[in-house]
């Protein structure tokens, strides 16, 4: 019997910005992680395809809450430059990644060189040729025993910490900034933009109120309950707002200003502070 199927896949972005409290130096800083999520469902013979697409984009959330919950980058703090122990795991794959490529590049133009000697001995019978073959492939093994060596050593007591401290430095400034900069960045791009918005030609002849988004950040963990938080406009005011407790990120809270004559109306972005459940804090 011939069985006919269609594919529904859906496929989810999110940008996460992770809060880490640093466990060398006790500053805060924040970093960027792009996190993609799919899911997939089928619909028989074509039937149910509003139900498999549902299923579809839910798999793919279920997969990206897993993926926020748990992933995490390991970059060093942009303060003291050092690693936090939990991102060890990490870093060590990924030193261990580019010795494995060389050990393994190594093996490999050994044993095409040495194969090469060895069609050449068996052509021109030469002995010198098998000699050279067996030399050529003790030259390249050495190394590579060498490389795995330093693999599993590296393994058994990494500590990234001991690596360059400029390579460290380097991806510290490169994508993670302290806390209080983060947050002092964006409020002058956001007076900033306001400025441009109060001395830009009026377009709005109907008298709305011109929309200003303006993003702001808490951490996670303050939406476990009820929970007040102050706002500063890009303006000088101050607002108070009343999150309720498991509010979805990017709900919106709006307040209409004077600003230069106009009526701008600011509306606050709920953006979160996130940090992962720790290996040593899952369960099982």
């Amino acid at each position: 019997m011939l069985y006919v199927k269609n594919v529904h896949t859906t496929t989810i972005s999110k940008t996460v910005t992770r809060l880490v409290k640093c466990e060398h130096c006790g500053i805060e800083f924040v970093y960027f992680m792009e996190l993609e999520a799919e899911g997939r469902a089928n619909s028989p013979y074509f039937l149910a395809e509003k139900s498999a697409k549902k299923s579809a984009s839910q798999k793919a959330h279920r997969q990206m809450d897993v993926q926020v919950a748990k992933s995490f980058d390991s970059i060093p703090c942009p303060g003291c430059f050092l690693y936090q122990k939990y991102m060890y795991e990490t870093a060590r794959s990924g030193a261990n990644s580019v010795s494995l490529f060389t050990g393994c590049s190594s093996l490999f133009l050994g044993c095409l060189l040495a194969g090469g000697l060895r069609i050449l001995y068996e052509s021109i019978q030469a002995d010198w040729m098998w000699y050279a073959a067996v030399a050529l492939m003790a030259i390249f093994l050495v190394p590579v025993a060498w490389q795995l060596a330093v693999i599993v050593k590296r393994s058994i007591n990494f500590d990234p910490n001991t690596e360059s401290e400029d390579n460290r430095k380097r991806i510290a400034q490169e994508q993670a900034v302290e806390r209080h900069a983060f947050e002092k960045s964006i409020q002058t791009q956001l007076t900033n933009d306001l400025d441009e918005l109060a001395t830009a030609p009026n377009e709005n002849a109907n008298g709305d109120p011109i929309p200003f988004d303006v993003p702001f950040w808490i951490d996670d963990a303050q939406l476990d309950h009820d929970v007040k938080v102050q706002v500063s406009l890009p303006n000088g005011e101050n607002v108070e707002i009343d999150i309720e407790r498991d509010e979805s990120e990017g709900a919106r809270y709006s307040f209409v200003k004077i600003v230069g004559g106009r009526k701008i109306k600011f509306r606050c972005v709920l953006r979160t502070f996130t940090q992962p459940i720790l290996p040593s804090n899952r369960a099982g």
